[in-house]
């Protein structure tokens, strides 16, 4: 059964592209600004950890979406 074109997996495809993409331009500044926080005590080691591993996800969530819908 092919998957249809409109479905709800093809709009977390297209959001999970974006991010991907904001991702690739702009992590090293991101983890920049994020080891900043922890030093100036805005976050925490552990939250700093957290979002590290929310933003990695994301990369590889990338991937495997597009594997899954075919987009």
């Amino acid at each position: 059964m092919p998957i249809p074109l409109k479905t709800g997996i093809v709009v977390v495809t297209v959001l999970t592209k974006h991010i991907c993409k904001v991702l690739t331009r702009y992590r090293p500044v991101m983890d920049t600004v994020i080891a900043a926080a922890v030093t100036e005590g805005v976050i925490t080691s552990i939250q700093q950890a957290v979002l590290k591993t929310w933003l990695d996800g994301a990369q590889s969530a990338c991937d495997i979406i597009r594997l899954v819908s075919g987009y």
